[in-house]
């Protein structure tokens, strides 16, 4: 039997999955505003850096199978993998992991970190002559997904912490 992968986990992957992939779907109609990117935060500060990262794939494949897919697929995975990588060793960090609304603060600027990844890997795929340019016309949509990181982060945790922190230690036991 595999250890590593039991029934729960994969369970619990499913089921951020699908919370992630319902909650982009609904709020397709608000620019970069998605409870996506906090699910992601929350599995990277208080679960497993990997499930933050699979769940990431699951996600983006799932709603990119219905929004669309294009080359644009590269750079929102390159850019969710920055951002919850930043998260994730920003909550290691004793104080933040105390402080909720230092949590919150990281998770706003990791919509900014997004949006700067994202611009990145553009600008090399489609050989764009300038990445400032190209940035700075998307700040306004990188201030929108920071805020709505920062409103869905203060929502969903403690809902995360009540329904899932009492089985994060046996989960990670088993």
């Amino acid at each position: 039997m595999n250890t590593h992968f039991p029934i729960r986990r994969i369970t619990h992957l499913a089921l951020f999955s699908a919370a992630c992939i319902v909650g982009r779907l609904a709020f397709t109609w608000l620019p970069n505003i998605q409870p996506m990117s906090a699910i992601l935060l929350l599995l990277a500060c208080y679960g497993r850096y990997s499930d933050a990262l699979i769940v990431a794939v699951i996600s983006l494949l799932g709603t990119n199978l219905y929004l669309g897919m294009g080359s644009w697929t590269i750079s929102q995975l390159v850019a969710f993998t920055c951002m919850v990588t930043f998260f994730y060793l920003l909550t290691r960090m004793p104080y933040i992991r105390r402080h909720l609304q230092w949590q919150a603060a990281g998770a706003f600027l990791c919509g900014i970190i997004y949006g700067l990844c994202v611009s990145r890997v553009e600008v090399y795929l489609y050989q764009l002559p300038s990445y400032w340019a190209y940035y700075i016309q998307g700040v306004f949509f990188d201030l929108l997904h920071g805020s709505g990181n920062l409103m869905f982060y203060l929502l969903l945790t403690p809902v995360y912490r009540r329904l899932f922190l009492p089985r994060i230690g046996k989960m990670n036991e088993e």
